[in-house]
């Protein structure tokens, strides 16, 4: 119970044995996780990160997949301060748009 993040044997409403030999834990309502519907809350929605330049090279297909453009990358490479896609150890956006790149080593 331990593993799966229950110190509390106190805290577990069912352990099931299955098949494969693991015990799987349903924990009683009041000891479960908080999740945003419980408070009402929408996060904006999570989604998947394009790798956009790995080690200097441009990944097209990624660029593509992911709507941006190469005039996009370049704008976004200049405001953090990255001036060629060659300085690039990583670069990655999410559908969003949100950006990241860091300089190779």
């Amino acid at each position: 119970a331990r593993v799966a993040g229950y110190f509390d044997p106190n805290e577990i409403q069912t352990a099931i044995l299955e098949t494969n030999g693991q015990i799987s834990f349903l924990p009683k309502s009041s000891s479960r996780p908080v999740t945003p519907q419980d408070l009402q809350l929408t996060p904006e929605p999570v989604s998947a990160w394009y790798d956009l330049i790995l080690d200097g090279q441009l990944m097209q297909d990624n660029l593509k997949a992911s709507g941006r453009s190469v005039a996009w990358l370049e704008n976004q490479l200049h405001s953090v301060g990255i001036g060629q896609k060659s300085e690039v150890f990583y670069a990655g956006c999410n559908q969003q748009g949100t950006f990241f790149a860091c300089r190779g080593g």
